[in-house]
C-alpha cells in the first residue's frame, strides 16, 4: 500500500506486505507519512517520494502480487514541485468554442434535477 489510503485500509489489517500512507498535516500543509505502524517525514516532493517506492517495491517482486498506488496530486493545497513552481505564471490559456457551457445533450438524468446543480 503505497500513498493515499482514505481510511480504506488500516494497517493492522495485515492486507499490505509493505505499507507507506501519504499523510497531510492540515496545519503547514508538509506531506507526512506512516511508514508501517510509525510516522515519518520524507523529504521531498510527495508525488516523487510515492512513484519512488512503488517503483521500489515493484522492482523487488517477482510473482504477481497488487500495489494499491494512490497520489494526492490534483488535491489541494496544489503545491507543485519547485521545478514547476511559476513555469506558467506569464503564460494565458485561451479557451476555445467547446468549453461554453452545454445547453443540450446532458445525460437524461440532469434533466429531472434542480437547476442549481
Amino acid at each position: 500500500m503505497v500513498g493515499k489510503n482514505h481510511k480504506i485500509f488500516d494497517y493492522d489489517d495485515g492486507y499490505f506486505d509493505y505499507w507507506l500512507e501519504t499523510t497531510l498535516d492540515e496545519s503547514d500543509g508538509d506531506p507526512k507519512y506512516n511508514y508501517g505502524n510509525n510516522h515519518i517525514y520524507i523529504d521531498g516532493y510527495p508525488v516523487t517520494v510515492v512513484t519512488d517506492s512503488a517503483i521500489g517495491v515493484i522492482q523487488k517482486h517477482s510473482a504477481p502480487f497488487f500495489v494499491w498506488l494512490g497520489y494526492n496530486a490534483t488535491h489541494e493545497p496544489l503545491h507543485p514541485d519547485v521545478g514547476y513552481n511559476h513555469l506558467y505564471d506569464d503564460e494565458t490559456m485561451p479557451l476555445g468554442p467547446d468549453t461554453a457551457k452545454y445547453k443540450i445533450n446532458y445525460p437524461s438524468f440532469i434533466y429531472k434535477m434542480s437547476k442549481s446543480y
